[in-house]
């Protein structure tokens, strides 16, 4: 028969890894949200910065429209 000391290790030796196995599988799930929500943020942004410089280019347009 087992010694109940040798259960006690073992069992901490579990709870060990399991507790290991949740942080390895919580950073994973954080590292992965940031890199949606950056690339989001990024996505964002260039669609921003495009849609400035097309605004900035209907204005030019009808500068040029009102000068001549």
């Amino acid at each position: 028969m087992i010694s109940l000391e040798r259960q006690q290790r073992h069992a901490r030796q579990q709870d060990n890894k399991n507790k290991q196995k949740r942080n390895h599988q919580a950073w994973m799930v954080l590292t992965k949200l940031v890199m949606l929500s950056s690339r989001n943020l990024c996505t964002c942004f260039a669609r921003r910065m495009s849609k400035a410089a097309e605004d900035e280019e209907d204005e030019e347009d009808v500068d040029t429209k009102m000068v001549s």
